[in-house]
């Protein structure tokens, strides 16, 4: 296809070959088969559809411009020139393999279902072989693990105020201590087969970027604008399984909200639906208070209270100050899991 020499089975004369980066309407692939001296031309017409709606996916890299806009502009990324992929850190000082990405590694991006994270219900077989034979053009169902609902349930006081992306660059599977040694798996839906993102549980699992980007996501066009303090980002970090709360600049007039981002896996727009009654009740810093609550910058102390009248140590008010500036983490961890733990200089930690 083109200059693309399609890959042959090894077991039947079936050829594939992935076509990405389809265009919006009628796309002609052009194809050659060649046999002996003799080539013969013709073209496919596939009719691609730019939709926005749960299931959807869009598998491309990104340009050498560092951008791409996905799902009519419901997902934008950009990334700084220079950026590559690597294997995902496990702390901010290991050395890990790159590998290129702008031009070359490609991204799946899809919409996934809110409740178990689904961004396909069903698949065609492809390369796929039962009992010796291939099943190409064949549907398999892709059930929905109801186990998996917890993890798609918004924090408490918040809910989606947008669809919940799937991002993947796939991995580099690198176990071992030299940086040249590594397998490139390419990017999956999140229920493939072997390849479940709840399965995925260490950070070799994984890419990021080797520096940080922005995504922009939209939300949704109902919220009237004295919503805008109320909404944030939030990533799903599948190595942890953990959301965390990456906040953002919020656009009313576009509305989107724009975050810096590195990791890949899940990304939804929140929006704090219900605040503390200490935050609602207080006289002049409410929209201050909840503003800092949806953006992640700061948390409720108590599961029923802000803790707006508590004291603030300086290690939270540090946490404020590196989120609010979006300074760079570079520290060691503790090896072996011991029980010193990060802190001031002036503070004498004392080990067992």
């Amino acid at each position: 296809i083109g200059k693309e020499p399609m890959v042959k089975s090894e077991i039947s004369d079936i050829f594939r070959l992935e076509v990405k980066n389809l265009k919006n309407g009628k796309n002609t692939i052009k194809f050659t088969i060649e046999q002996g001296n003799k080539k013969t031309n013709g073209q496919i017409v596939v009719q691609y559809v730019d939709d926005a709606t749960e299931g959807s996916q869009y598998k491309a890299n990104i340009s050498k411009s560092g951008k791409i806009n996905v799902f009519k502009g419901g997902l934008s990324l950009s990334v700084p020139k220079g950026t590559v992929l690597q294997q995902a850190k496990s702390n901010p000082k290991a050395e890990v393999p790159t590998i290129n990405l702008l031009g070359e590694h490609d991204i799946l991006f899809g919409i996934a279902n809110q409740i178990d994270g689904r961004t396909i219900k069903a698949y065609n077989r492809i390369g796929e072989i039962e009992n010796g034979g291939e099943m190409d053009g064949r549907l398999s169902l892709i059930p929905g693990d109801s186990g998996n609902a917890f993890r798609f349930t918004p924090a408490p006081h918040f809910g989606y105020a947008s669809p919940l992306y799937w991002l993947d660059a796939g991995s580099l599977n690198a176990y071992s201590s030299n940086v040249e040694d590594f397998n490139v798996k390419q990017a999956t839906h999140p229920y493939a087969k072997g390849h479940e993102f709840h399965q995925r549980l260490i950070p070799q699992n994984w890419m990021e970027l080797s520096q940080k980007g922005t995504i922009t996501l939209k939300y949704d066009s109902a919220l009237v604008n004295a919503a805008a303090g109320n909404l944030g980002i939030w990533w799903y970090n599948p190595s942890q399984g953990t959301w965390t709360n990456i906040g953002g600049k919020v656009d009313s007039k576009k509305k989107t909200v724009t975050a810096t981002f590195k990791g890949f896996g899940y990304y939804a727009v929140k929006s704090l639906r219900y605040s503390y009654s200490d935050a609602i009740s207080h006289k002049t810093a409410r929209n201050d208070i909840e503003l800092m609550l949806a953006r992640g910058y700061m948390k409720a102390a108590k599961q029923d209270a802000f803790g707006v009248y508590d004291p603030m140590t300086r290690g939270e008010f540090a946490t404020i100050v590196v989120k609010l500036l979006d300074i760079p983490l570079d520290y060691d961890v503790p090896v072996n899991n011991s029980s010193n733990k990060l802190t001031f200089d002036d503070i004498y930690q004392e080990t067992i």
